[in-house]
C-alpha cells in the first residue's frame, strides 16, 4: 500500500466508523476533551471546507470563536450529509501528507473514547507514522519547563531519536521515551493518558515529564 492509499484509507476508516454508529453514540464523549463524535465530525469537515476565520480559529485563540461557531453550525445539516461530506472532500486535501496524522489520532480519539473501541494498526501505517515521529517530537515539548536530553525509541522503526529540551548540558537529566510510532504520535499530538508508551531515566528528568504540558 502506497503512502497516499493509507493516507485515504485513514479517512474510509472514519467515514466507516461514523456509518456504523447507533444515533445515541455520536453523543459519545471522544479523547478531545468537551467534544463528542459529533463536534470531531464537525470539525474537520470545517478544517476542510470552513471559512479562512474558522479554520484559523483552530490555532488562534482569538478565533476560537469562529470554529466553535462553524462546528454548530455544520452540526446542524444532519448526520447523513455530514459523513458525505467526509467521504467526498475536496480534491485539494485528499492527500495531504499530515492528513494521515490529523485522521489517525481523530480514529483514536474516537475509538478510545465512550465508545471503547480499539483496533490494530497496520504496519504500513506505523511505518508511516514514524517518518513524523521526529518533527512531531520538535514541537510537542516546547511548553515543558525544564531541562532534560530527549531520547526517542521508535519500535515500529527500530530507530533512536534524540533531542534537547530546554537548555542541557552534559550534566542535565536524561527522559527516555519508548513505544510503537502510533502511541508516540498519540503522546506528542496532546494524548498522553491513553498512549502506551514508556518513560524512564533520571528521577528529576521523569518528574519533570510528569508535570509537562505535551502537545502540539
Amino acid at each position: 500500500m502506497s503512502k497516499k492509499d493509507i493516507i485515504l484509507a485513514e479517512r474510509a476508516f472514519f467515514v466507516k466508523t461514523l456509518k456504523g454508529l447507533k444515533q445515541a453514540e455520536w453523543r459519545a464523549d471522544t479523547l478531545c476533551a468537551g467534544w463528542d463524535v459529533e463536534d470531531l465530525a464537525a470539525h474537520l469537515i470545517v478544517r476542510e471546507r470552513g471559512s479562512i476565520p474558522a479554520r484559523a480559529g483552530i490555532v488562534m485563540p482569538f478565533l476560537h470563536h469562529k470554529h466553535d461557531a462553524a462546528i454548530t453550525k455544520m452540526k446542524q445539516i444532519g448526520h447523513e450529509k455530514m459523513i458525505a461530506k467526509l467521504e467526498h472532500p475536496p480534491a485539494w486535501v485528499k492527500r495531504l501528507p499530515f492528513n494521515v496524522i490529523e485522521f489517525y489520532v481523530h480514529n483514536e480519539d474516537l475509538l478510545r473514547g465512550k465508545l471503547g473501541r480499539s483496533r490494530v494498526i497496520s504496519d504500513e501505517l506505523e511505518a508511516v507514522l514514524s517518518g513524523f515521529v521526529p518533527q512531531l517530537a520538535r514541537f510537542a515539548f516546547r511548553r515543558v519547563s525544564g531541562r532534560f536530553r530527549l531520547v526517542i525509541h521508535d519500535e515500529s522503526s527500530g530507530e533512536t531519536h534524540e533531542r534537547s529540551v530546554g537548555k542541557h548540558s552534559e550534566a542535565s537529566p536524561e527522559l527516555e521515551i519508548s513505544g510503537r510510532a502510533g502511541e508516540l504520535v498519540l503522546l506528542f499530538m496532546g494524548r498522553g493518558k491513553h498512549a502506551k508508551v514508556r518513560a524512564s531515566g533520571t528521577e528529576e528528568a521523569k518528574h519533570l515529564y510528569r508535570l509537562a504540558d505535551i502537545g502540539i
